[in-house]
């Protein structure tokens, strides 16, 4: 009972003890409660009694253009207003130590920038941040190469951020603006337009208010030619051109030409053109190059073409720049001539073609045309006045004149001058006479006479110049009353001369000697007036403009051959006059009808052929 006992007061003692430390445990802790909440009212009106704005930072430190930024500090009020430089910025949310933004697309200098924080205490007491941010420098990281007009381009990269709005002043190439049609902060993607100008540009970018320049950026292919359908061709054949980084959809785009010669393109493919071999001129049968002209740049491609036409363009002259007027048929007349290695062409001067009082010099390896103007005075009378008759001295030519008085001369056509001779006397005006030169002496006549109604004249004259007089010594025998003898063949062999044409039923051909002897020879199937000739060795030929065709006469067999080898296929011409140069034939005629579109002369301007001398 006693230890009973004992236990019981040795509890009560027990409990007294921990109750007293646990009342004085809980009167510490309301005292440090009571120290802490007086610290906090008193950091209350600390705070109650200092408003002022403090700014710690900006975050981030760096942004894209549209990105949202945060100024962190204390004491912003509700209204807080933020401006950049003059711009008022976009608030997305704030309270009392936070403010958010979204930096603008454009408006401002991304080196030299103010952020203004008006916290509604007036203009004078805003808080000014100086570039408290930067903006990231856009990076290209890639842009592919060998794009086509019309696709798509795509420049990858970083921080390549503007107004999602904005479509134009973002791309330039080569200074020229290219209005893009999506961008993002990593690509910008635009068309590639059709009318630049050259094959590699300067790629401008702008992007983050910053500008980036990477030179030759974009680059086009050159187009390039993989072949040829054939590689022997007729002028106006057709020809497939396979060829690789070229634009068969858009016309215009690409010009092709062959020996500088722009190409008529027919059919376009994705891989190929077909085109047609056009005209000329060409300086040889060895097209050898087709060019193709691009974004104003020359890409000449050498090719195995080889033109097979017996005929071919050599040069052209525009009717205008001989005659100095509107181009018209027969302004060059058959009175033109071959002497002292170049040929002479006689043209109607002015528009009105009153005379032909002009002589062109022409040299045919550099198309070199020199002018002069005869001399001699011809008022009051007009139409084909002149008529010559070369000595074959390189010097002289006797000038006939369609006319009854001072109407012969002496011309030398290397210094221009003339002389008067002996005028030949008839009782008609002579017109498209015949003449040749024989040992010094001039035979002299044929051709026709009247105006309104032809006839024909069969005599023959010699002038002779040592004693400066005329003779008639013959005429041609009459066949046909319909024997007109306008401008036709002659050609000569040991001292003889073989004259037939001159109207289309004029078929009888003659062989005249100077003793005045005529043998009549193998009648012309086909014969033509105003014929134009040349003559090779032993053999004469003459253009048919009839049937577009030439015909030869064998001199030693007296047989005559029709040569449509020799015609000249793929030329619509009137013939003019044709002659023999260092191992060519060149035939000269005027356009007859409205050449293509790409064709460098017109209707009636004039276009010399050539020929190889072997194919005659």
């Amino acid at each position: 009972m006693f230890y009973l006992k004992y236990l019981k007061e040795k509890s009560f003692f027990l409990n007294f003890v921990f109750f007293s430390l646990k009342l004085i445990s809980v009167t510490y802790l309301v005292f440090i409660y009571s120290c802490d909440k007086s610290s906090d009212s008193i950091n209350e009106e600390e705070a109650i009694n200092d408003p002022v704005l403090k700014i710690d930072n900006v975050l981030p430190n760096k942004a894209d253009l549209g990105d949202t930024l945060s100024i962190v500090g204390r004491n912003f009020k509700r209204s807080v207003i933020l401006y950049l430089d003059e711009t008022k910025l976009d608030i997305v949310f704030n309270n009392d130590s936070l403010v958010k933004f979204k930096v603008p697309y454009d408006g401002f200098n991304p080196f030299d920038f103010k952020i203004k924080i008006d916290n509604g205490e007036g203009v004078d007491k805003m808080e000014v941040l100086v570039s408290p941010f930067q903006l990231f420098t856009p990076i290209v990281d890639s842009i592919p190469v060998n794009f086509k007009y019309g696709k798509e381009v795509v420049v990858y990269g970083k921080h390549l951020t503007n107004s999602p709005s904005k479509k134009t002043d973002i791309i330039s190439l080569n200074n020229e603006k290219i209005t893009v049609t999506s961008h993002s902060k990593d690509s910008i993607s635009f068309k590639l337009p059709y009318n630049l100008q050259s094959f590699d540009h300067d790629i401008l970018i702008k992007a983050q208010l910053q500008e980036l320049k990477i030179l030759k950026g974009v680059k086009i292919p050159k187009p390039t030619i993989t072949g040829l359908s054939k590689n022997k061709v007729k002028v106006g054949d057709d020809i497939m051109i396979y060829l690789s980084n070229f634009f068969p959809d858009i016309t215009g785009l690409n010009d092709f030409y062959l020996a500088d010669n722009k190409v008529e393109i027919t059919e376009r493919y994705r891989d190929s053109l077909l085109v047609k071999i056009p005209l000329g001129p060409y300086k040889s049968r060895d097209i050898g190059s087709l060019k193709i002209k691009l974004l104003n740049t020359d890409i000449e491609n050498k090719i195995d073409l080889n033109l097979i036409s017996k005929w071919y363009l050599w040069s052209y002259k525009r009717d205008y720049e001989l005659t100095g007027g509107l181009a018209s048929v027969g302004n060059l007349t058959l009175s033109s001539f071959y002497d002292n290695n170049m040929a002479y062409i006689n043209v109607f001067k002015n528009s009105s073609g009153t005379e032909n009082n002009a002589i062109f010099k022409y040299t045919p390896e550099n198309n070199k045309w020199e002018e002069s103007i005869i001399p001699i005075s011809t008022e009051g009378i007009f139409g084909h006045l002149f008529y010559f008759f070369p000595l074959n001295n390189g010097v002289h030519t006797y000038l006939y004149i369609k006319r009854k008085t001072n109407n012969f001369y002496k011309y030398n056509f290397q210094t221009n001058t003339v002389t008067q001779l002996q005028d030949f006397i008839n009782n008609e005006l002579i017109q498209q006479p015949t003449g040749f030169v024989h040992n010094g002496e001039l035979y002299f006549g044929l051709g026709y006479t009247g105006s309104t109604s032809l006839y024909q004249n069969r005599k023959i004259w010699k002038y002779r110049e040592n004693s400066n007089s005329w003779e008639q010594i013959t005429e041609i025998p009459l066949v046909n009353n319909y024997d007109l003898r306008n401008a036709p063949s002659v050609f000569k062999s040991n001292g003889k001369f073989y004259i037939g044409n001159g109207e289309e039923r004029t078929t009888n051909f003659w062989e005249f000697t100077p003793d005045n002897t005529w043998v009549r020879k193998s009648d012309i199937t086909k014969p033509v007036q105003r014929a134009i000739n040349v003559q090779v060795d032993d053999r004469g030929f003459y253009y048919n403009n009839y049937l577009k065709n030439f015909w030869e006469y064998d001199i030693g067999s007296n047989q005559w051959f029709e040569r449509n080898d020799l015609k000249a296929e793929g030329y619509n011409f009137g013939p003019e006059y044709m002659f023999i140069h260092n191992n060519y034939v060149y035939l000269i005629g005027y356009q007859n009808g409205y050449p293509p579109s790409n064709t460098l002369f017109s209707n009636h301007d004039h276009i010399i052929l050539r020929t190889e001398l072997y194919n005659f």
